[in-house]
């Protein structure tokens, strides 16, 4: 049986923070408690920043502002590395 399958089998394998607008990290009540039970569990945690078609395809939306999400990212990549957290990014 593969690793992953073997074990209790409702314990979490990944805690999963799922970020849509706020990006965060200092004050995000998810990505604590993904912290958190991280630590406790010994799981991974995994972030996923969802794009919303909608919003980027709305008149009032630039390119300016992408380019403000796409620096965010990056920061919170670089912030999770220092942190000692494996990113794919």
């Amino acid at each position: 049986m593969h690793k992953m399958l073997q074990g209790k089998p409702n314990k979490p394998q990944v805690q999963l923070v799922w970020l849509k607008r706020d990006i965060r990290t200092h004050d995000h009540a998810a990505f604590k408690y993904a912290i958190e039970a991280a630590v406790k569990e010994k799981t991974a945690v995994l972030v996923v920043y969802a794009i919303e078609p909608n919003i980027w395809l709305d008149s009032d939306t630039s390119c300016r502002q992408w380019k403000f999400v796409e620096d965010c990212l990056q920061s919170l990549a670089k912030e999770l590395k220092n942190a000692f957290v494996k990113t794919l990014c």
